[in-house]
């Protein structure tokens, strides 16, 4: 719902969206850097920069498994 309020510029919305996703799941990495560009749109480059770390550690503790493109393999590799 946030992308759809940010593309019909209901900004307070989809701020509103994205920080209730943040809530729901707090290592939401798209919610977050989101966040973080609407923060610097509006000049608090401090929310932005703790947006961003906070994006940045979801997706490092998201490890291997954040690589949508590679598959498993029956034997627990995987390949691309």
């Amino acid at each position: 719902m946030g992308s759809i309020h940010q593309a019909a510029d209901r900004r307070a919305e989809a701020e509103a969206c994205f920080h209730k996703a943040i809530y729901l799941d707090p290592a939401h990495d798209q919610a977050l850097l989101t966040l973080a560009l609407i923060a610097e749109r509006r000049g608090d480059l401090g929310a932005a920069a703790g947006f961003r770390r906070r994006a940045e550690r979801a997706l490092k503790n998201r490890g291997p498994q954040a690589d949508t493109n590679k598959k498993p393999t029956p034997g627990g590799a995987t390949h691309e």
